[in-house]
């Protein structure tokens, strides 16, 4: 067994979506000596039962591990679902329009080894106009308490679970605040590139099912909630969580 595990949740509803995943593993299994466990989810018709099917030969032969998530979408959820799954020293929670270039991995490990970060996480050439793009601050190490969500290298026994109020639009915003609210601090690394393929999963708009109407405008409305009132309620559990997690080390 590996020191770290990747966990990656996808769904499988085109072809040109496991054309990103072939991607995904394949540079990853290149790039690194980490297990990687898939978890196929939102498969709501036959078919894409059966590209999911056909991708496990894939994984397979790579040496990759899958499991099948047959509750309703949540990347939280899913990622926890993953975590409770694994056994290893290290995580990585990425998602699946994810590519990995080089050593990646290394400088990564060493950042979360130090305990002075929650996570690590390298940088992309995605261009958001400097708001979501870490790709070049000017400085090798760039610290931030608003890491990007498409991966997050974290050690197991820093006893994290991510908040699942929220599953779709907004968990980058819980964890944002989970890491404001407790003190903690995220790592951007500068020589490790981890490609973020500007989303295009998204934009084949496969992802949704009935059960997604209204889903956007409800965690919206939570969120904004939680604004309103400063964070207090949430606060107030994660210090909860973050002070038992604490007495078990």
């Amino acid at each position: 067994m590996s020191a770290t595990v990747t966990i990656v949740p996808a769904s499988c509803q085109s072809a040109a979506q496991t054309a990103y995943y072939r991607a995904l593993i394949r540079s990853h299994k290149s790039s690194c000596d980490s297990d990687l466990l898939f978890i196929f989810n939102n498969l709501h018709e036959k078919p894409h039962r059966d590209l999911a099917e056909k991708f496990t030969k894939e994984l397979s032969d790579l040496n990759y591990k899958w499991l099948y998530y047959e509750e309703e979408y949540n990347l939280t959820k899913i990622w926890n679902y993953g975590k409770r799954k694994t056994e290893s020293e290290y995580i990585v929670f990425c998602i699946a329009d994810t590519m990995f270039l080089g050593d990646w991995l290394t400088p990564l490990k060493l950042l979360v080894d130090t305990r002075k970060y929650h996570c690590a996480q390298g940088v992309s050439r995605q261009d958001y106009s400097g708001v979501w793009s870490y790709y070049d601050k000017g400085v090798d190490l760039y610290e931030t308490t608003q890491p990007i969500g498409y991966h997050y290298v974290m050690r197991r026994d820093n006893g994290f679970w991510f908040d699942e109020e929220v599953g779709i639009y907004c968990p980058d915003q819980y964890y944002w605040e989970y890491l404001r609210e407790t003190n903690q601090l995220a790592a951007v690394h500068r020589h490790s590139h981890v490609e973020h393929l500007s989303a295009p999963i998204s934009f084949l708009n496969t992802h949704h099912s009935s059960t997604w109407e209204g889903r956007a405008e409800r965690e919206l409305k939570i969120v904004e909630a939680h604004r309103a009132e400063n964070w207090k309620t949430k606060r107030e559990q994660w210090l909860k969580e973050l002070k038992e997690n604490d007495k078990t080390k």
